[in-house]
């Protein structure tokens, strides 16, 4: 069953009409049948009273007499109202003298009757009246008659009101059905022009303004709106097709930004790299040729020169690095993240074997990224925490991962040197290092990769230390696209995570 919030305006206005007819000449009517109810019982009360008096007055002279005869026959003069059904004439002592019974009427005269009854009895109206003669009360009247008189004029009345009313009703309902041309029938045509405009897309439609009231002002207002819709449409579509044109532009100048760049890397690579090679070339030629005609000083300074160019092709090779870092298309895919850790924790203790550090990884860890780059993640941050955990003689380093709200966090965890958190800010910066050359090598290039390359990963990283504790890294890469459905937050302010992973 539909609900009345629900049916068509046109619906819910016949209804609200004609229940508000229907309530008005409910009350009217009920309020005039009790108006007439009363006339009529005020005309019956005043009718039958009249007619006692008239009684009580033709038995004056045959009370005085006790004429039974001619209180009978002034009596059956009740006869001529149909309505009549009883009359009784009583003696001042009480002794019932004369009757008037209407024929086929069981009723019996009343015994002790009194001179001041004027009241309705079962469907019946009784009234007595006193005979007085001399101003003495003599002898007394009652009659008894039928309320049917008073039941008809109300039928007569209430089917007046109902044929009136019906015709009252009838004109409400042409009235409604009128009204809805001024009302329903513009928001029917405003709502199929909606439907049309929605399912077409078609912003040309206008519906017919006929009046100029609050509805007249609504259509020209749609009207309007879908006029203003059709020109923005239209400034999207010249605009789109400027937007296609400039991104078309912009990707022919970015490809050939690109091609300068790769160039450019090239002529680094190559042109800056060659002079290194001969001052390399020629610095160690000098020491091995004329090594014993320098002294120690110019020892010292070929050294520093060696040591300088080595620097320097260093140095290159990793903005090269950063720079390809940038560049590089991203491929995301499955990667078997314990595998490559072990890969890279492999590489890194080949090359310094003498040392004794234990590297503790994580099995059956997984990532989604570019296997590529998140090798050269790795090895930079493993490398970090292999280079500042020389100092420690029982030095270990912890690569592992744990879920927190939908999101994998990795972390790389050495128990080296450390550094103030202060200056956390600047850790992963070009350049920037927070610890001399003369303590621990390297160019400042590193971290500065590592955070590109999260950066391409659309995730996070971050770093917690303490002075001659150690550090922790953490990094995310696609933040959410771990198994859980759990949303993920602002892992890098959670402190609860960071405890439990610097706990192990």
């Amino acid at each position: 069953m539909i609900k009345f919030k629900d049916r068509p305006i046109k619906s819910k206005l016949t209804i609200f009409i004609m229940i508000s007819t229907f309530l008005a000449m409910f009350a009217l009517s009920s309020l005039f049948v009790y108006q007439q109810y009363n006339t009529y019982k005020k005309q019956l009360s005043e009718e039958i009273t009249t007619i006692t008096k008239i009684i009580a007055d033709r038995s004056n002279a045959a009370i005085l007499f006790a004429d039974q005869q001619t209180l009978r026959e002034t009596l059956s003069s009740l006869a001529l109202h149909k309505y009549i059904l009883l009359g009784c004439t009583y003696s001042a002592e009480g002794h019932l003298l004369a009757k008037y019974l209407k024929p086929k009427s069981q009723l019996a005269c009343p015994i002790n009757i009194n001179s001041s009854i004027h009241s309705f009895i079962q469907n019946d109206f009784q009234v007595s009246e006193p005979i007085i003669l001399d101003g003495n009360e003599e002898g007394l009247v009652y009659i008894r008659t039928s309320t049917e008189q008073l039941k008809s004029s109300i039928k007569a009345t209430l089917l007046n009101i109902l044929l009136l009313s019906s015709l009252i009703i009838l004109a409400a309902l042409l009235f409604a059905r009128y009204i809805q041309r001024f009302i329903s029938t513009p928001l029917v045509q405003l709502q199929k022009v909606a439907h049309k405009v929605t399912e077409d897309h078609d912003f040309s439609f206008r519906v017919r303004k006929k009046n100029n009231d609050e509805i007249g002002e609504l259509v020209e207002a749609f009207n309007t709106m879908l006029e203003t819709i059709s020109e923005q449409n239209k400034v999207i579509e010249e605009n789109t097709n400027n937007l296609e044109t400039k991104v078309h532009e912009r990707t022919e100048e970015l490809a050939i930004a690109n091609r300068e760049l790769e160039a450019f890397s090239y002529s680094v690579s190559h042109d800056l790299k060659a002079p290194l090679r001969i001052i390399e070339g020629f610095s160690r030629a000098l020491e091995e040729d004329y090594g014993d005609q320098l002294d120690e000083t110019a020892q010292d300074y070929l050294t520093r020169v060696r040591v300088g160019s080595f620097k320097m092709s260093q140095l290159i090779t990793n903005l090269l690095q950063l720079s390809k870092v940038t560049r590089q298309e991203l491929s995301k895919e499955k990667i078997d993240f314990s595998k490559l850790t072990n890969k890279i924790a492999k590489s890194i203790i080949d090359q310094d074997n003498e040392r004794t550090t234990h590297i503790s990884i994580q099995e059956n860890m997984t990532a989604m990224g570019d296997t590529n780059l998140v090798e050269i993640l790795l090895d930079n941050l493993i490398g970090n925490a292999w280079k500042y955990s020389r100092k420690n003689p029982e030095a270990r380093i912890e690569v592992g991962m744990r879920e927190h709200l939908g999101t994998n966090i990795y972390y790389v965890r050495d128990f080296g040197s450390g550094f103030d958190m202060k200056y956390a800010d600047q850790l992963f910066k070009p350049f920037n290092r927070l610890h001399s050359p003369e303590e621990f090598e390297g160019t400042g290039i590193g971290l500065a990769t590592v955070s590109r390359i999260i950066e391409r990963h659309h995730g996070k990283v971050w770093a917690e230390s303490d002075p001659n504790t150690g550090t922790v890294f953490f990094f995310t890469l696609f933040p959410g696209s771990s198994n859980s459905s759990l949303p993920h937050g602002d892992i890098s302010q959670d402190t609860d995570i960071i405890k439990f992973i610097q706990k192990g």
